[in-house]
């Protein structure tokens, strides 16, 4: 189900309120407002207001039930993720595309709009669609990597245009021409990296390993001042607020809050499930929190 938070209150939302039964991969906010939450083996919804407006499954055109990713396109097109490979939805039809269209190995695991370039990142690599052609980089062949890098969990472009990827290999920056790798070498916690946002404080990490900060090529994982922070507990995504909080993800503890002077935690006592595995969190148009789990949509205000 699916969480929301509100100053502190948590509202949450499942089944009893017309959401399939699964859990939660990933919540994106269109552009009229609309949440769209896509679950792990249950196609994706429409939400609005605390209703579900539309359940989509294969049935109705998705080339899967599991879907990974949703965002648009530039023509507000919904590009979607799936393990059976990329929808692109107009609304109206499914427009299908898969391994045999060159989309790695047809896993799509996550999605980056550019201008026209649609960066797709799959379980075998990242390809780059232009609303024509897919064209594959194999960062393998860029920078002697391992198979582990090839499986993108996460893109984001910077501020200067560089694409940077998050993977279960480490972290890659891809400046245009070539790629960089970043590693527990380098001071990363861990080298899987789950999610990746930019700010004026640099570049910041959801990792298998903690919550991590990386300025000038230094990375630092951020602990909190009684040291029970998010050092070695697994991240699995990260959010900001318009008024500079962030909010972080972890698989077994909830929610974390952080301000560069605290850490607190949404668990339990403020309304979520017990042992909640947080998936996905974002901050919607009006500043309220979503974020979706095993156990449902929470709405946190």
């Amino acid at each position: 189900g699916m969480t929301v938070y509100d100053g502190l209150s948590v509202k949450t939302y499942n089944y009893d309120h017309g959401l399939p039964n699964s859990f939660i991969t990933d919540i994106y906010e269109d552009s009229d407002g609309y949440i769209w939450i896509a679950f792990g083996n249950k196609g994706i919804v429409k939400w609005k207001s605390g209703s579900v407006i539309k359940h989509f499954t294969k049935k109705d055109g998705l080339p899967s039930n599991t879907v990974n990713v949703i965002r648009q396109d530039k023509d507000e097109n919904f590009l979607i993720g799936t393990s059976e490979g990329l929808s692109i939805y107009d609304g109206m039809n499914f427009d299908n595309y898969n391994f045999i269209d060159r989309i790695g190995n047809g896993i799509v695991t996550d999605i980056e709009v550019t201008g026209n370039n649609i960066w797709i990142g799959t379980g075998g690599g990242i390809c780059i669609f232009n609303g024509e052609n897919f064209k594959t980089l194999d960062q393998r062949n860029f920078t002697g990597l391992t198979s582990n890098d090839s499986y993108i969990n996460i893109i984001e472009a910077d501020p200067l245009g560089n694409i940077w990827l998050g993977t279960n290999g480490g972290l890659l920056k891809f400046d245009g021409i070539k790629f960089k790798e970043y590693s527990t070498m380098n001071g990363l916690p861990s080298n899987i990296i789950n999610d990746i946002l930019f700010d004026n404080n640099g570049l910041w990490l959801a990792t298998d390993k903690g919550f991590v900060n990386m300025k000038n090529e230094t990375f630092k994982t951020i602990i909190s001042n009684d040291d029970n922070g998010l050092k070695n507990i697994k991240s699995t995504s990260i959010s900001k607020s318009k008024d500079g909080v962030y909010f972080i993800t972890s698989e077994v503890d909830g929610v974390y809050v952080y301000d560069p002077n605290s850490f607190i935690s949404i668990s339990e006592s403020e309304g979520l499930k017990s042992n909640e595995n947080i998936n996905d969190i974002k901050m919607d148009s009006e500043g309220y929190l979503w974020a979706g789990g095993i156990n449902g949509l929470y709405k946190i205000e």
